[in-house]
């Protein structure tokens, strides 16, 4: 038996930027193609390239239970005021997850990126009251 090359996962930066992780999601991506395109991803007959798989999962439908997760864990605004109990702690433990996943030097790149921010927004304040 041949074992499949797994491709190398997104680190969680990434996965927080979009809302997904391949590894996290397995069970979502499984449950996904078998509903859109039939395919039983589990089943050792099943064999495709990671360019087919790939293509395959971006055009997943709108309506699959992946795309539905997704746009709960990105939630943004107003959509995120109207998330329900069970959306909301699904959000919850996703960045709960990814919280995880997240080494130190990533928390301390963010927490400098967040403060470079919020100094540039506070000094463009000062500057236009002082020209005022």
């Amino acid at each position: 038996m041949t074992q499949r090359k797994s491709p190398p996962f997104a680190p969680a930066a990434a996965a927080r930027n979009n809302g997904f992780d391949p590894e996290y999601d397995y069970d979502l991506i499984c449950a996904s193609f078998a509903a859109a395109y039939g395919l039983r991803l589990r089943l050792p007959e099943i064999r495709m390239s990671w360019k087919e798989f790939s293509v395959l999962l971006t055009n997943l439908p709108a309506e699959s239970q992946l795309a539905r997760v997704i746009a709960i864990r990105t939630a943004e605004g107003e959509e995120l005021n109207r998330l329900s109990a069970p959306q909301k702690t699904l959000r919850d433990d996703w960045y709960a997850w990814l919280n995880k996943r997240t080494t130190t030097a990533e928390k301390a790149e963010n927490g400098g990126q967040l403060q470079n921010t919020l100094k540039s927004m506070f000094y463009e304040r000062l500057t236009i009251k002082s020209q005022a």
